[in-house]
């Protein structure tokens, strides 16, 4: 069964023409996902998302549930989410408070770019915002 879900979970995740990714994020297959096949989700335009901090908050969440294994690729992952489109508050605070980041001198160093730049007016994203 076990198999089997992950299974589903990875086809609604490729194959969904809006993907609802906060649920997708609370199921425990979410947290058993390869680092290509979430990249490859957190990628997709039709991801269905209030904003970008759900899926910034879901890649912390996968990172986290094996932090050791997984936090090497987190600079790799981060570039895959659409972090400019984070607020410059929520940047702000990531940079200062986030324990992961302050173990990854770079992804903290990408997120500060982002900030800097952040001033600048952006045009919506391509995502589903519901």
């Amino acid at each position: 069964m076990y198999v089997l879900r992950l299974s589903l979970l990875k086809q609604v995740a490729l194959t969904s023409d809006h993907v609802t990714y906060p649920q997708l994020c609370q199921e425990d297959e979410f947290l058993q996902l390869m680092p290509m096949q979430l990249v490859a989700l957190i990628k997709r335009d039709e991801l269905n998302v209030q904003d970008e901090r759900q899926v910034y908050n879901a890649v912390l969440k996968w990172v986290k549930y094996d932090e050791e294994q997984r936090y090497p690729r987190m600079e790799k992952i981060l570039q895959a989410v659409r972090c400019q489109y984070l607020t410059p508050d929520f940047l702000r605070d990531q940079m200062k408070n986030c324990d992961l980041l302050k173990k990854l001198p770079a992804c903290r160093e990408y997120l500060a770019q982002i900030f800097r730049v952040s001033s600048c007016p952006l045009p919506s994203p391509s995502r589903c915002t519901k």
